[in-house]
């Protein structure tokens, strides 16, 4: 399922709620969460699988997003950090490759939420 914008964890899980009404509760599910997300939701798979799992026999979903960001702007607004040298690094790279793409995107994910936690 592809997600867009600025939902919340909730709005996401309103939407997977809904992508799986028409299922049987015997079917073995995997759910593919996709698109870009804010990166203010905290999206909680694990959450998702607990609330689903009492209603299918077998539930799986997976986070395949990426932060809804401009990297650029980002980049000059951390340009003297390590959070402005990861994705200068990053973007030096070919970005359209997946493998590059996936480790921007869970690295700023990682230096992001630490950033906060600090």
């Amino acid at each position: 399922m592809t997600i867009q914008g600025a939902l919340s964890f909730e709005g996401i899980y309103d939407l997977v709620v809904h992508s799986v009404d028409d299922l049987s509760p015997e079917d073995f599910i995997r759910i593919v969460i996709q698109g870009d997300i804010d990166p203010e939701v905290d999206l909680d798979v694990q959450l998702i699988k607990v609330r689903l799992e009492n209603e299918y026999y077998y539930i799986e979903v997976k986070d395949k997003t990426q932060l809804d960001l401009d990297m650029n702007q980002l980049a000059l607004d951390y340009k003297d950090s390590l959070i402005g040298m990861y994705i200068q690094t990053m973007l030096a790279m070919n970005i359209e490759e997946p493998v590059v793409s996936d480790a921007l995107n869970k690295g700023l994910r990682l230096l992001l939420d630490e950033q906060v936690k600090l």
